[in-house]
């Protein structure tokens, strides 16, 4: 009865959390099924909405992920993954995990601010340090999410969403739910440090998300 604030974690929080690939493009010079299944083959050790969205996806295209030998594979949470797939490098999650590894995302600058224009999550693929495709992942608002804010809203309660989106796709979804605050890109350790400024500044937090980007946030809260 006494929060003051809530902060909210977008994907599968905010949204259904059954994200589907939307839009996609190769860049890679393979065929489509033989990309798509070495990408899939690298996300079958994550258990993040989007990982899945890539997996059936591939699936949907009839790409071959079974029997593909995956190691190295290892979770930047916030950023995306990575692994060697059959011999190959692969290095999947936003523009910034990319760029980190050297990897750069110039030509595919436009596709990403279209899609987060569109509410959409851009996601990029390299290949042996090489772009190699490009997906936007649409996740629809719960359908009780708007009202849900409104009343929080009514009681006196401020909204924050705080997500590991880029900026345009997270004003996007909570402009269509009514949630007045976003900080879009934010790490684990972002979404910690929010909790414990608005504390800091008196506010008593209650904080709602799943999943390894949001543990350190919801150990924090009130």
């Amino acid at each position: 009865a006494k929060v003051t604030t809530v902060v909210f974690d977008k994907t599968g929080t905010i949204t259904e959390g059954r994200p589907v690939v939307s839009d996609w493009q190769n860049l890679s010079g393979l065929p489509d099924g033989e990309v798509l299944g070495l990408l899939a083959a690298a996300e079958n050790g994550s258990e993040h909405y989007l990982a899945r969205a890539l997996r059936e996806f591939a699936h949907l295209l009839a790409a071959t992920v079974d029997g593909k030998k995956v190691a190295n594979f290892r979770v930047e949470p916030g950023h995306g993954i990575a692994a060697d797939v059959a011999g190959h490098g692969i290095v999947i999650g936003n523009a910034e995990w990319l760029t980190a590894g050297g990897i750069g995302t110039t030509p595919l600058a436009e596709a990403c601010a279209r899609a987060g224009a569109e509410g959409k999550t851009p996601v990029l693929a390299a290949l042996d340090g090489e772009l190699a495709a490009f997906f936007a992942i649409a996740d629809q608002p719960r359908s009780d999410a708007a009202a849900t804010i409104a009343r929080l809203h009514r009681l006196g309660v401020r909204t924050l969403m705080a997500t590991g989106d880029v900026e345009a796709a997270a004003r996007h979804v909570a402009g269509l739910v009514g949630i007045d605050r976003v900080e879009a890109r934010a790490t684990p350790e972002r979404k910690l440090q929010l909790i414990r400024a608005l504390q800091a500044a008196g506010e008593i937090v209650a904080m709602v998300g799943d999943g390894i980007n949001d543990a350190p946030a919801l150990a924090a809260a009130d």
